[in-house]
């Protein structure tokens, strides 16, 4: 005697979806985009002409901490795809806040340096981190 077990795909019924909505996933979701709110806030508190992205400025934190990493070391730093980081650090050179130089150990890849203006941004950003949270929120 055979037995044939057969997979039945079916859409999703309303109770299917709801139960995706609870839960610790759906929790650690809202937590995290609340987070990302608060992190634009406060981004935007410490300089309100500023018109960088969180990321961006993340980006800028990062290589302020360590000048002259590879986009490959910020990249994992800030757990990103590579591409991603491409695309963030073209935007912060076009804007003049992140110089890329050739690496003098291997002229295969390149350093990412702030400049003084770079810099400048990054001081304002810590200057309001310092900030009691509560107040930031």
């Amino acid at each position: 005697m055979e037995l044939v077990t057969e997979v039945v795909q079916r859409t999703p019924t309303p109770a299917d979806v709801d139960a995706l909505d609870v839960g610790p996933e759906r929790e650690l979701a809202d937590t995290v985009a609340r987070l990302r709110r608060v992190m634009r806030r406060a981004a935007r508190s410490a300089d309100p002409g500023n018109a960088l992205s969180v990321a961006q400025l993340e980006l800028l934190s990062a290589v302020s901490e360590n000048p002259g990493a590879r986009p490959s070391q910020i990249a994992r730093h800030l757990h990103l795809a590579p591409n991603s980081v491409t695309t963030l650090v073209n935007g912060l050179t076009t804007l003049g806040l992140i110089t890329r130089s050739s690496n003098p150990d291997d002229r295969r890849t390149v350093q990412l340096t702030l400049t003084d203006t770079g810099a400048g941004s990054r001081t304002t950003l810590a200057t309001d981190q310092r900030r009691d949270p509560a107040e930031r929120l």
